[in-house]
């Protein structure tokens, strides 16, 4: 065992006494950038990928790229977009945030952040499809509680502007034509 222990120490004074030459600075430097360029290159790390929020009724457009109708007399896609939205915000596919309505008066509500909705959220809140087109503002889009009281806690609805692009491209499809006349 000594042995072993005195051969660890022998190898460490080599290897210490050459790391102390000019030669050996130079080769752990290049083994070192060696070391790190392959693992930049194998792992590399990606660029922090920023959200770019937009007004949910900015996405109606992309949706009817996409082939949804929501002007046609016998169209209830409107309606399934909605649904669609909603179901996606509860299995948290698609980020929805809001601004907490302060009332119903419009610039105290837009200057609320925007908060991300929970996707509990959507249990008990639909998106309301009217202001998703037509002569409405951003801030009309709201998610509200159907019944007598029309609770309607959060307006100006955003979503995140690629996440909404591959998921009209994608999930959102299915919900297409579900209603019909």
């Amino acid at each position: 065992m000594i042995s072993q222990v005195q051969w660890v120490i022998d190898q460490w004074r080599t290897v210490r006494d050459l790391l102390l030459t000019p030669l050996g600075t130079a080769v752990v430097i290049v083994v070192g950038a060696i070391i790190v360029g392959y693992a930049i290159l194998v792992h590399p790390v990606a660029p922090e990928k920023r959200t770019q929020r937009v007004p949910l009724r900015a996405i109606m457009a992309d949706a009817v790229a996409e082939g949804w109708d929501f002007t046609s007399d016998h169209s209830l896609q409107l309606l399934d977009i909605a649904d669609a939205i909603r179901q996606a915000g509860a299995d948290g596919e698609l980020r929805i945030w809001g601004r907490n309505r302060k009332g119903d008066f419009d610039p105290l509500t837009l200057a609320e952040p925007l908060l991300l909705l929970p996707p509990e959220h959507w249990r008990d809140h639909q998106i309301d499809p009217m202001p998703l087109i037509g002569p409405y503002e951003d801030i009309d889009v709201c998610s509200y509680r159907p019944g007598g009281d029309r609770d309607r806690p959060y307006a100006d609805l955003h979503v995140d502007r690629d996440e909404a692009r591959h998921w009209l491209r994608t999930s959102a499809a299915k919900f297409k034509g579900r209603r019909t006349r």
